[in-house]
Order: structure tokens, then sequence, then C-alpha cells
């Protein structure tokens, strides 16, 4: 529930965390995501991170994992733009979190980025 992207991620994050410990959101748009992906997202929260990202490369993300629900992490956020990732890496420094970057993915918005994903596996 929210009235757009950010605000259902918050409270998607603050209502998992009611009965677990850690909390990882991943975009059903990532055909790359592998299993190691959520493997070292949790073994970072594991290692005292604050927040895991995985980078898309339409300047998002396809994951991002917390122990805690850091609502700050999706304010001010211009939802589906370039700038998302580096919008939430703002929020970040701004609140003295830490964070751990996974490796970067395509993520598929449009019929373009499915024919660079395929090209980039070839």
């Amino acid at each position: 529930h929210g009235s757009g992207l950010g605000e259902r991620m918050s409270n998607a994050v603050a209502r998992a965390l009611q009965q677990a410990e850690r909390v990882v959101l991943v975009g059903a748009d990532c055909p790359g995501l592998e299993t190691v992906d959520i493997e070292t997202a949790l073994q970072q929260l594991d290692a005292g991170m604050d927040v895991v990202l995985g980078p898309a490369t339409d300047g998002g993300y396809y994951l991002v994992a917390v122990q805690a629900s850091h609502t700050c992490l999706f304010e001010s956020v211009a939802w589906g733009g370039a700038q998302v990732l580096a919008q939430t890496l703002e929020n970040i420094n701004r609140q003295g979190l830490s964070a751990y970057m996974l490796p970067t993915r395509f993520d598929i918005d449009v019929p373009a980025d499915y024919l660079a994903w395929q090209q980039a596996m070839h």
C-alpha cells in the first residue's frame, strides 16, 4: 500500500521487518539476478552493512536489502528516472549509513533493454 513506489517499498520493508530480521526486495525485471546476489546481500547485512544495493544499468537498482526500516532510503527519489540509485545513495550518505554494492545488472523496462541484455549475454 502507498501512493508511489517509494512509499510502497518503505511500507513493505516495515511490514516484513515485523516478522523477519532482514529484508531483501528484488525487482521482477532483472533476468540476470543470481542466487549469489541474494546470498551476498544477506552476508553483507550479517557483517554489519546497513544497506545492500544491486545497481541496474539504467541508473536504478534491482535489489535493496536492509535489516532495519530506513525510511529515508525511499524519500525524495524520482522513481523511474536515471538518478534513482544516485538519489538513494545520497539518502544513505546523508543518514551516515553504510552501503555495499552488488554487481551491476540489466533490468528490463522496455523492449530495447531486453535486446541490450541479449547482446550482452552473447
